[in-house]
């Protein structure tokens, strides 16, 4: 396996694990500048990529600003998607569900979440989640990286 494609935006992190799996630590207060950063990159890294997996790792995270929650709607990827969050608060756990929910009345599918207590845990539903995701996209697993 290759090593992650590790970037750096503002005060939160972003790393493509190959082939198919964001890894995001968030801390403090998440802005709109580092959003729209993050959402870019999403959309470079996973070109190509029939769906997506996410890791967010909250222990650190503070809040989300208003400008960001305002768009997140403009920014829905259309493709099938799940995402384990790690270290959420249960304040962050009602803003995620909250957030989850408006997205899923646009998006052409349902979101998959999960809240993880360990890193085992959460590879293991990623692990589900992905032969999911894979047998309902017809992906092979084979997606190739520039």
């Amino acid at each position: 396996m290759a090593d992650p494609v590790v970037r750096t935006y503002g005060k939160q992190r972003m790393a493509l694990v190959a082939p198919d799996l964001l890894d995001l630590t968030l801390h403090g207060e998440f802005t709109r500048d580092e959003f729209a950063q993050i959402v870019a990159a999403r959309s470079e890294l996973t070109a190509g990529q029939p769906y997506l997996l996410f890791r967010i790792r909250l222990a650190t995270f503070e809040r989300i600003s208003m400008a960001v929650s305002r768009t997140l709607a403009g920014t829905l990827d259309r493709r099938p998607q799940a995402t384990v969050f790690l270290g959420a608060s249960f304040r962050a756990q009602v803003v995620v569900n909250m957030i989850v929910r408006s997205a899923n009345l646009f998006a052409p599918y349902r979101a998959r979440v999960h809240f993880a207590a360990s890193e085992e845990e959460a590879a293991s539903w990623l692990e589900e989640a992905r032969r999911a995701l894979r047998a309902e996209t017809g992906a092979d697993g084979a997606h190739a990286r520039d």
